[in-house]
């Protein structure tokens, strides 16, 4: 998780890229950090229900596609 419109997470996101490249799979999704997301754990609610508008459900479904096709591709 990290906030992508900030310098920190795009140094970050660099550094373990440049890192780990060709180690390990970094993956280009990047999930925000929202209220949204702290409050569906509070609720025990899945994000999908609790908030499926925001840009956090968005991305772990981006997430999702591109583990799915990561998973088939090794398969």
């Amino acid at each position: 998780m990290c906030e992508p419109r900030t310098n920190l997470c795009k140094v970050i996101s660099e550094q373990v890229t440049e890192t780990f490249e060709g180690q390990i799979r970094v993956f280009e999704s990047k999930i925000p950090s929202t209220v949204k997301v702290g409050e569906s754990v509070y609720y025990s609610e899945p994000l999908l229900e609790y908030a499926p508008q925001t840009k956090a459900c968005k991305a772990y479904m981006d997430f999702g596609k591109e583990l799915v096709g990561y998973e088939s591709k090794s398969a």
